[in-house]
């Protein structure tokens, strides 16, 4: 059995799309996840985890009508993790989240739900 070829930090609200993601990228990265800013810090800081991306949903409670929860979580994780590559998720319909998120300097964005067959 090989390592995995890298961590992947998934960040959502929604548990089951979470652990769907999980489970999906588990064959070939170290997964973490988290649903909340709070569980995002605790995950950095007491497990030293140095993911090489994060998945950031930008929609998260408690400013599920914003993007200011997700704006704020980039943040938080460039500043600790400046390495890691964050990209940007969201399910509303809304093209200006996405631009939003990369003029932030988020690596890039994609449309939820996303697709793991």
């Amino acid at each position: 059995m090989t390592a995995p070829a890298g961590t992947i930090l998934i960040v959502d609200d929604d548990e089951q799309l979470r652990q769907q993601m999980a489970l999906f990228f588990r064959s070939t990265c170290r997964v973490e996840t988290a649903g909340s800013r709070e569980e995002v810090q605790q995950t950095l800081s007491e497990d030293s985890l140095d993911p090489d991306v994060t998945l950031l949903d930008m929609h998260l409670p408690p400013c599920l009508d914003s993007i200011d929860e997700g704006l704020a979580i980039y943040r938080e994780v460039a500043a600790l993790r400046p390495d890691t590559v964050i990209i940007a998720m969201s399910g509303d319909a809304d093209r200006s989240t996405g631009y939003q998120a990369v003029e932030a300097g988020m690596y890039d964005f994609f449309s939820k739900p996303i697709d793991t067959r």
